[in-house]
């Protein structure tokens, strides 16, 4: 016999009453009314909002829905109902007043003629309207990212159907994608965004579909994927003669950017910062032989995008001159540097999935051997997963498309540093860099 969820004035009236009572429940459930069930609503899911419109089909006969919240003691207490039901069976039923964040046993029950019976399966919902919180990209980042990696915690937990987390960029949609177990997520923007500053907030998007009306944290950030200008180099001049080993380099750049220096590829300089007005100096410590050498320069600004480089040759030249006339000779041919450092590096993605490859193109000086190197940051550690050279047979622009594979290594999804360099022998140019996210 279904028992009824209200208290009725037939508990003071005689046995024979109760006996018709229940007599008349019987025979309703005998005469195939169906029991109400909750139609969007499973069994351990997770809401982000304290008054959800829940779905419900009932028996179409039946005069009113009423909503229960099972307590700690197993006691049905009425937090809702609607006497609106649909020729279909189809209503909508809401709390009265706001759910408490944490765990609630619901279930409904219907009214059909003059008892309340048929109640539904007892469903347990997790109620969290808390904003989740934005850990990435944080306040005031620089990145040359255009599809930054959003990191979000905090979230709902997806463990029954696919909780998400959607990111809002200066207040419009941008992306969701769904959080793990644990209420954590990471995700990409559907959309490049442009070169400027920008602001972003996550919110939840629960197993109902509701998107929740807490947003966390704002982050403020700054697009920026303009490679510098090429740096030019002042001192020394090209084709100058030095009398000193140790000279000073100075180069005009573009202010706030970082200036790295190489001599002969033998001697790194830098990284210094150029000034308001576009001015580095390097100070060079070791002493340089007499004779030719090479300055190469290039530039990378605060965002981490690399600029072209720039080179001149010098000669030192610091012995006395000799004290009796000699026979002119020519003056040695400038050395010209055996390794090309790439350049103008770029990514056409930097997410790689297996169905979508990532091109990687360069400009390269001169034919050359070049190293592709991925190392990942594992436990504190760096850690070479994959390595691969291969011969660039002309100079100008080269290219390399990327796969999850590379060679006989297969990556694994995380976030790894890309290292692109010439070599020869035991003989390796600087390496260029860049981020990549395997998906």
């Amino acid at each position: 016999m279904s028992v009824s969820r209200k208290t009725f004035p037939l508990l003071a009236a005689p046995l024979a009453a109760l006996l018709m009572l229940a007599g008349a429940t019987n025979a309703h459930a005998d005469s195939g009314v169906s029991a109400p069930s909750f139609t969007t609503l499973l069994d351990n899911a997770q809401i982000n909002q304290s008054q959800p419109h829940l779905q419900v089909e009932a028996d179409p006969s039946a005069s009113e829905v009423t909503l229960y919240d099972v307590d700690g003691n197993g006691d049905p207490q009425e937090i809702g109902s609607t006497p609106t039901i649909d020729s279909d069976g189809t209503t909508t039923v809401t709390p009265d007043s706001p759910l408490a964040d944490g765990t609630h046993l619901l279930e409904i029950a219907q009214t059909v003629g003059p008892d309340q019976s048929d109640m539904s399966d007892v469903v347990s919902v997790d109620v969290n309207t808390a904003a989740p919180t934005l850990e990435s990209p944080t306040d005031g980042t620089l990145t040359n990212e255009s599809k930054p990696l959003f990191e979000v915690s905090g979230a709902l937990h997806n463990t029954v159907r696919d909780a998400q987390v959607a990111i809002y960029v200066d207040g419009q949609f941008a992306g969701q994608d769904s959080s793990d177990d644990g209420g954590e997520a990471g995700l990409f923007p559907d959309h490049h965004l442009a070169d400027g500053a920008h602001t972003a907030y996550a919110v939840t998007v629960d197993d109902l579909g509701h998107t929740g009306d807490a947003h966390s944290n704002l982050v403020h950030f700054t697009v920026d994927t303009v490679a510098p200008g090429a740096p030019t180099i002042i001192s020394p001049a090209d084709g100058s003669t030095l009398t000193t080993a140790t000279p000073t380099i100075t180069v005009h750049a573009e202010p706030g950017a970082h200036v790295y220096g190489g001599i002969d590829q033998a001697i790194f300089l830098g990284p210094e910062t150029a000034d308001a007005d576009g001015n580095a100096t390097f100070a060079v410590t070791d002493k340089l032989a007499d004779g030719s050498h090479v300055l190469g320069v290039f530039t990378a600004d605060a965002a981490g995008n690399y600029g072209d480089g720039a080179s001149v040759n010098f000669t030192v030249a610091t012995a006395a001159p000799p004290t009796t006339p000699t026979t002119p000779t020519k003056p040695a041919t400038p050395v010209t540097p055996t390794l090309a450092t790439p350049s103008k590096v770029k990514l056409s993605s930097s997410t790689l999935t297996k169905g979508h490859p990532v091109k990687l193109s360069f400009t390269i000086t001169k034919p050359s051997t070049v190293t592709l190197t991925l190392t990942q940051r594992v436990k504190g550690k760096t850690k070479t997963a994959a390595k691969i050279s291969f011969k660039v047979k002309k100079a100008g622009k080269a290219s390399y498309t990327l796969s999850t594979k590379i060679g006989k290594h297969k990556l694994a999804k995380g976030r790894y540093t890309l290292s692109l360099q010439t070599t020869a022998g035991t003989q390796t140019s600087k390496s260029v860099t860049q981020t990549l996210t395997v998906r």
